[in-house]
């Protein structure tokens, strides 16, 4: 007897002389130590499994191929045992089928199998219609799994039948595993859809949950389709009692209501009305997120907003991380629509804010926006530039925010992406409405200042460039600030030790102080604190800021092809220059005419330096200004008494000509669209763009006529109120005089008294340590006419997602219409082709054969 056949005979008994599953994982797990023995030890596996499939022995093939499903998930390729695969799946045993369908699961899912699924499709089809419900519930779960266009055309009929099988087992698996066969064949949805909404009147619970997942997956692509089933759902709604079927319901309400709006007045009463009467939070969470996905909470609807605050209160306070979360989120998306309400729970998102969660941080950093004000912007920004400090720094600094107010903050270690927000989102809020929440621009500078200062040890990319740009934009709406602005710029720009760490916005400071020198050096900024004298004593002159910048070796190391610094340096100086001259008036002496001399000579030098940069524009910005400065030169050494002609009146004009205003986001938009810029300009077309142009400034003047007449009216009404106001102060007065009439009928006994009423004081709050005073100052707003007629910028392209592998891929059924009849397929083309084969065929006087239009090829399918 060969020991074949003793090893087969001793199976049976449960002694087995071949490696199990289990022996295969000890021995992964004994060699994992060393990569060299556990690729040998997988090599022996693999060829082991492969002699094993080859008997004719069905225990062993199935363990075999066990084996090697376990395997296929470290990587290897296992394609080459798919006939294995149903040779196992055949087998009458259903501890092998079960071995070959979770095969056939794992290998037919990931890789190109259409010639094995073809010779598979009878074997299915003889599965799903087996007598044994427990093996047709096994072949739906594998159809599911390993569907293609092709296999669902064959099957989707055995499937349908399944639908009215006798086991609730088996219908809810033919439901579930309709959807994978609906996305690969579409048109089954039109045939078959009538028979699936039936299931909703199933006996079974189960079943009718297993349908509406089903039908909530499918409207999720198209939910006009299905907002017949409107009523239907509902009534499962109210009769239901199982909370996962009532939260899919919710969920598929919800996707209807964004199709037929009319739904919400029918819906909303009795979302709310569950979400009063469950304990489940899951429940009361997914209720309010139905309200917010099937945009049924309207800014009229306060009542509701204020229970779902409510409710989410419970959430925001709640011990666990998780539910204060999701609760936030809800609690974002009603407070977007009620922006009133976030105002009375300010001290909810002050906590969050603070939470030792970085998750809940940030959530809790998009309510800012709407909880600021010029009453707590001040201390808002001052907890969250703590934040910004090193942690073993922020118990010294919270030592006295924590006494003086209400909200209780505890150190906080947070990463540099957390910093990052928390510095845009400062930024955001203060510049939020044209800076109208700011108090104080020189404590906004502070802020400003304190963030660069801060960035110093943290190191963040893109720091330096987004603050040097808001430096930018409070220069250009804030005109009483610029002196105190250049002042801080000067501060940075001068500091050699902070030049190469201020890389990124060192261009945005140098352009502000060539801007902005004059207001600088002729402004004094009334609403300091400091002394007028003691600033006025400490301000650079131009020729001092040419000099210190000229002596500064660390420019050069911003030479770089892309770096646009340098070449903001030169303008400026030169710009400085010119502004510097005309600073000195027109009655220059000798001295003055020495000393610009050589503030010019040492700015030639300078330039000089850079006229073979490798740089184009350092370049040639370098060369064109040293040949404009030495004609300056040449002009102040003439012996002519007074200003160089040429120097006040020509050169410097070049920066003084027009004063740069603030550009809106659309300002571009206001080129007429009719006109054609390819084109080339003529007489005509320039005729026809000066009327254009004269339209809109006739336009433009019409509104700021219209303005300036509002604003004489106000301060009419202002003025006749303030009369009354001193009338009604002098009226007691009046009443004793005998000989004034008066036209009031109320007697001087009834204003004595009024008079003589006690007056109650009312009980004042303590003030805080440090207040910022609010101040009246001129912001100018943007040139922007094209944001008044609500133009909007053109979006960019969105980038494709990566496809996710774990994420079924259901954009077969976007867009598609059940309800309506299929196409017929458009055979112009073929139409037209055979009319020219026609006429060329007459032409030559040959006998004509016509075409008939190919039909579409019937798959053929092999039976075992």
């Amino acid at each position: 007897m060969s020991a074949e056949t003793v090893k087969t005979r001793l199976r049976p008994f449960g002694i087995s002389f071949e490696k199990s599953l289990t022996d295969l994982i000890k021995g992964i797990r004994s060699n994992n130590h060393d990569p060299d023995k556990l690729a040998d030890f997988f090599e022996r596996s693999i060829q082991e499994c492969r002699h094993e499939l080859k008997t004719n022995d069905l225990e062993l093939k199935s363990m075999a191929l066990l084996k090697l499903t376990y395997l296929e998930m470290y990587g290897f390729d296992m394609s080459w045992c798919s006939f294995y695969v149903l040779e196992v799946i055949s087998s009458p045993k259903f501890q092998h089928k079960r071995i070959g369908y979770l095969a056939a699961m794992q290998l037919f899912q990931r890789q190109n199998n259409d010639d094995v699924l073809m010779l598979m499709t009878n074997l299915l089809k003889k599965d799903v219609n087996s007598g044994n419900s427990v093996e047709t519930g096994l072949a739906i779960s594998g159809i599911a799994s390993i569907v293609t266009p092709e296999l669902a055309q064959d099957i989707c009929e055995d499937m349908v039948r399944m639908l009215s099988h006798s086991k609730p087992f088996v219908r809810k698996k033919a439901v579930l595993a309709l959807y994978k066969v609906f996305i690969k064949y579409p048109d089954a949805l039109r045939l078959h859809f009538d028979k699936v909404v039936k299931r909703l009147e199933d006996e079974d619970g189960s079943v009718v949950s297993a349908t509406v997942n089903v039908i909530c997956e499918l409207a999720h692509n198209n939910p006009k389709s299905y907002v017949d089933l409107a009523p239907q759902l509902f009534g499962l709604l109210k009769e239901t009692s199982n909370n996962w079927m009532v939260i899919r319901l919710l969920k598929l309400l919800s996707s209807l209501c964004l199709t037929e709006p009319r739904l919400r007045y029918i819906l909303l009463p009795e979302v709310v009305d569950l979400m009063n009467s469950t304990q489940a939070l899951s429940l009361v969470y997914e209720s309010i997120n139905c309200i917010h996905n099937g945009q049924m909470l309207a800014p009229e609807d306060t009542r509701v907003a204020k229970l779902i605050i409510n409710k989410l209160l419970g959430f925001i306070k709640n011990d666990d991380q998780d539910l204060k979360y999701v609760g936030l989120l809800a609690f974002i998306k009603t407070c977007k629509i009620h922006k009133d309400l976030i105002k009375k729970h300010e001290n909810v998102i002050m906590d969050s804010m603070f939470d030792p969660d970085p998750t809940i941080r940030e959530k809790a950093l998009e309510l800012i926006d709407s909880l600021v004000t010029d009453r707590n912007i001040v201390p808002i920004v001052t907890r969250l530039l703590v934040q910004l400090i090193p942690e073993e720094d922020q118990l010294a600094r919270l030592d006295g925010l924590n006494e003086t107010e209400i909200h209780y903050q505890k150190p906080l270690a947070v990463t540099d992406k957390y910093k990052m927000l928390v510095i845009t989102k400062i930024i955001q809020v203060c510049a939020a409405e044209n800076y109208e929440h700011v108090p104080n621009f020189q404590w906004y500078l502070g802020v400003l200042n304190d963030i660069l200062n801060i960035n110093t040890e943290n190191r963040l990319a893109g720091v330096e460039e987004l603050v040097s740009s808001q430096f930018m934009y409070v220069g250009l709406k804030v005109p009483s600030i610029r002196s105190r602005l250049v002042q801080k710029c000067l501060d940075l720009v001068l500091d050699n030790t902070r030049l190469l760490g201020l890389k990124g916005g060192l261009q945005n400071f140098i352009w502000l102080v060539g801007e902005y020198y004059t207001e600088y050096i002729s402004t004094l900024d009334e609403s300091d604190d400091d002394d007028s004298d003691n600033e006025e004593a400490t301000k650079i002159t131009g020729a001092q800021i040419i000099q210190r910048v000229a002596s500064q070796d660390e420019l050069f190391k911003f030479t770089e092809l892309n770096d646009p610094t340098m070449g903001i340096y030169i303008q400026a100086m030169a710009k400085l220059f010119g502004k510097y001259c005309l600073s000195l008036g027109r009655s220059w002496d000798r001295d003055d005419r020495d000393h610009v001399a050589e503030v010019c000579e040492t700015l030639i030098s300078w330039l000089a330096k850079f006229s073979r940069s490798a740089n184009f524009e350092v370049q040639e910005r370098s060369i064109s200004f040293t040949e404009l400065l030495k004609l300056a030169l040449d002009s102040i050494k003439e012996e002519d008494e007074g200003a160089p002609n040429f120097v006040v009146s020509g050169y410097s004009q070049l920066f003084e000509q027009h004063p740069i205003k603030p550009v809106g986001t659309y300002t571009q938009q206001r080129i007429p669209i009719g006109i054609d810029l390819d084109s080339a300009i003529d007489q005509d077309s320039m005729s026809a763009f000066q009327g254009i142009l004269a339209g809109i400034k006739e336009k433009e003047l019409q509104q700021s006529q219209v303005d300036e007449y509002e604003e004489e009216l106000v301060s009419e009404i202002n003025q006749s109120s303030e009369d009354e106001e001193e009338t009604r102060r002098e009226k007691p007065d009046r009443l004793n005089d005998p000989f004034y009439i008066s036209m009031d009928t109320s007697t001087a006994d009834e204003v004595s008294i009024a008079a003589s009423e006690p007056v109650v004081e009312k009980k004042r709050k303590k003030p805080s340590k440090k207040k910022i005073r609010k101040e009246k100052v001129l912001i100018l707003g943007d040139d922007d006419a094209a944001a008044d007629s609500g133009a909007e910028p053109v979006a960019k392209p969105t980038k494709k997602k990566d496809k996710n592998l774990l994420v079924i891929d259901s954009s077969t059924l976007d867009g598609f219409d059940f309800t309506k009849t299929p196409e017929e397929p458009d055979r112009s083309d073929e139409v037209e082709q055979m009319r020219q084969e026609f006429e060329k065929l007459e032409q030559k006087h040959e006998p004509v054969v016509v075409k008939k239009p190919k039909k579409p090829k019937k798959k053929l399918v092999v039976i075992e």
